[in-house]
């Protein structure tokens, strides 16, 4: 966390950037954090609260907690898991840890993280943040999206996943942090990702039999 001071009484233009999830693509529009700007006037010594997302863990980077800002983790098989969603970046009136209900209501601009991802065979992409709503993962076999994470919106976080005959699901988003990625069946390549924090995170995707499969984007925000 860091602190901003306004050092005169003006209009300050404001920008924010998500982090990205763990195995992003940029070039790709893979797995991409959100972008908002806005315009606010502060009086002199006016002081905001910075949070900066973490970039997600790509895959098999096990962690047991989020990524810094509500970036979702992934559940292991062994030492196989997916990849982690990126948190988000905002900015705050109240200070406190980055997931204290006080300190998230007060937030007055939010870019969401990226879901996290892995790109197998070019077919899959996790959801990037998007503004008012998270994008969904989604995969070239349509058939399989039901298993993907959720993006978020303005009143709620990403919903579960179906889940993956015998597997592990993905958790849904809730204010402020994307959901947990679900492990897979088998020891074998990956897992469920995690969803993207923001003002709601993505959801987490189900754990599969072999594959990794991608979180949902958190979504954005920036007060009136």
């Amino acid at each position: 966390m860091q602190t901003f001071t306004a050092p005169l009484a003006t209009t300050y233009k404001i920008e924010c950037w998500g982090a990205s999830g763990g195995n992003a693509n940029i070039n790709k529009g893979v797995g991409s954090g959100g972008y908002v700007s806005g315009t606010i006037s502060l009086t002199k010594d006016q002081l905001f609260y910075v949070y900066i997302g973490q970039h997600g863990n790509e895959i098999n980077q096990y962690s047991s907690s989020y990524m810094f800002n509500g970036g979702g983790y992934a559940n292991k098989n062994d030492t196989q898991c997916g990849s982690c969603g990126g948190g988000a970046t905002d900015i705050r009136t109240i200070n406190g840890d980055w997931d204290n209900t006080i300190s998230l209501d007060s937030r007055i601009m939010i870019a969401g993280g990226g879901g996290g991802n892995r790109i197998y065979n070019f077919f899959m992409n996790s959801g990037c943040a998007g503004g008012l709503e998270g994008y969904d993962g989604i995969v070239s076999e349509s058939n399989h999206n039901i298993y993907q994470g959720k993006g978020a919106t303005q009143t709620s976080g990403g919903a579960a996943p179906e889940t993956w005959s015998g597997s592990q699901n993905g958790t849904a988003g809730t204010l402020g942090k994307g959901g947990i990625g679900g492990r897979n069946i088998i020891e074998a390549s990956g897992g469920g990702s995690g969803g993207g924090g923001g003002l709601y995170g993505g959801s987490g995707s189900s754990g599969a039999h072999s594959t990794t499969w991608s979180g949902g984007g958190g979504s954005s925000y920036i007060s009136g």
